[in-house]
């Protein structure tokens, strides 16, 4: 059977579809297209999505989902088992207490990295918010896309680099993208540690490199300092040889390693006539990821799609069921001791009190639909509110560096009041450009931007006022 396969990178503002199969014995790029996402929403997304998808040669059979490395979660655990099970169960204990969120509204798989002779095994584990998955299968479906896999970029990176080189030395590999990058650090075809970087690709054209240089040699710090893996002396920068020459020149100054830059589509080969793209306005892009699962390499997919994702509907269901059986339950063995009972007499009294009993138990089974009714009433009101996890989460994401707040308040008709310190003009300029661009905010107002020092230190003192979208079917997921 021929080997076909398709991969799709979606990101908040582009979609890259990719497929590949074998032509003349050798894996060739046969389609790709890349389109920018016009008014960054799910909608738009799925439609053109559709779109894309009508236009490729061979109908896809589960295609590969690359979900960004900015909405996982890594954790490397080390775990006294060989056994894969007992290695699972032991992951799940230990996330308890480790993630930001309940374990049953998680999905998590695990990467084996390594096992010592002492029966240790070392992992990585990856951590996907349910709800992110829902997201992207809901955009998958709404586009006529019924079976998919998912799995994390990082891994897309890993392969890359493996169907790029035979050689097992650590290395680092840099991958730009147009509007989020990431650095992997991998080894022996495995992936030890990845993170997500604040950068767009196109600030490589301006030379602007400085803070992503700064966030690289921080990722190196954190590898090196936690021994998330081998060291590595060495950065691939994933880019062409003209755009990437001045980061390989910063990267060499500032951080003392060799870097070298590697085309994303060295080795690889493509049909004529394959690819097309709209998004030349947002170049440079990534197209590491996508290509390296179309290539054949390693055998550990990492497989992030879940069977089902219903636990609230699946828990209201179960309730439900249990309420009916102890109702059963009880009336049975009233019924059972019942016809036990010999003398008529006594079979009446009991008879009397099975009634008074079903009574009371209808008069239960009553007040529980009641109580069902009411949480249903009292989820859909809640599911109209924007929790405030999901505003600090978005903060996070969206506040540059050198940005602190001393006073942050909301009031009940949604307005939202930010009042802080930035470093530098041009930090207050960001997260004031990151806050309009937010799906969780409009009418975003700068108040004031007043030059003073705070112990010694000229800071900017701002004061932003802004909106908060009132529902959550207004507003797209935000980023992690």
């Amino acid at each position: 059977m021929k080997r076909v396969v398709t991969a799709i990178e979606l990101n908040d503002v582009d979609i890259k579809l990719f497929q590949a199969e074998k032509v003349r014995g050798k894996d060739t790029v046969t389609f790709y297209d890349i389109r920018p996402i016009i008014h960054h929403s799910d909608e738009d997304a799925a439609a053109l999505l559709k779109k894309m998808i009508a236009l490729l040669p061979i109908v896809p059979d589960k295609p590969i989902l690359l979900v960004p490395r900015r909405f996982a979660i890594l954790r490397q655990m080390r775990l006294p088992s060989y056994d894969p099970k007992e290695i699972e169960d032991m992951i799940g204990l230990q996330l308890v207490n480790n993630i930001p969120y309940s374990i049953t509204d998680v999905i998590y798989r695990y990467h084996l990295l390594d096992q010592n002779s002492e029966g240790y095994s070392r992992a990585l584990v990856i951590i996907l918010y349910g709800e992110i998955i829902q997201r992207y299968q809901q955009i998958l479906q709404s586009a006529g896309i019924r079976n998919a896999k998912l799995t994390l970029n990082s891994f897309g990176v890993r392969d890359w680099l493996v169907y790029q080189s035979n050689k097992h030395q650590a290395v680092a590999v840099l991958n730009l993208d147009s509007q989020y990058s990431e650095i992997c650090f991998c080894y022996d075809k495995k992936l030890f540690f990845s993170r997500s970087l604040s950068f767009k690709g196109k600030r490589l054209l301006l030379d602007d490199t400085e803070e992503l240089v700064k966030q690289i040699g921080l990722s190196l710090d954190i590898y090196h300092s936690e021994h998330l893996g081998p060291e590595t002396k060495d950065i691939l920068i994933v880019s062409a040889p003209s755009e990437g020459k001045g980061l390989k020149r910063h990267i060499e100054d500032k951080l003392k390693l060799a870097a070298q830059i590697i085309e994303p589509f060295n080795n690889i080969c493509c049909s004529h006539n394959s690819g097309r793209t709209d998004h030349q306005e947002h170049y440079p892009f990534s197209i590491t990821a996508a290509l390296g699962i179309l290539m054949p390499g390693t055998k550990d997919f990492i497989d992030l799609a879940p069977a089902k994702i219903h636990a609230e509907k699946y828990m209201g269901i179960r309730q439900r069921w249990m309420v009916q059986c102890v109702l059963l339950f009880l009336m049975a063995a009233i019924l059972g001791a019942t016809v036990q009972l010999v003398h008529v007499e006594k079979r009446k009294t009991r008879l009397e009190l099975l009634k008074n009993e079903v009574e009371r138990l209808q008069a239960q089974a009553e007040k529980s639909r009641e109580k069902i009714q009411f949480v249903e009433f009292f989820d859909q009101k809640l599911a109209r509110v924007r929790f405030i996890p999901d505003l600090i989460n978005e903060f996070n994401h969206l506040t540059p560096e050198g940005v602190s707040f001393r006073a942050l308040s909301l009031d009940e008709n949604g307005e939202l009041m930010i009042q802080g310190y930035a470093r530098m003009h041009a930090g207050m300029n960001d997260l004031q450009a990151r806050l309009i661009q937010s799906s969780l905010f409009h009418d975003v107002d700068l108040k004031f931007a007043t030059k003073r020092k705070i112990a010694g230190i000229s800071v900017m003192d701002f004061k932003i006022v802004l909106q908060l979208y009132n529902e959550r079917e207004e507003t797209s997921w935000p980023d992690l």
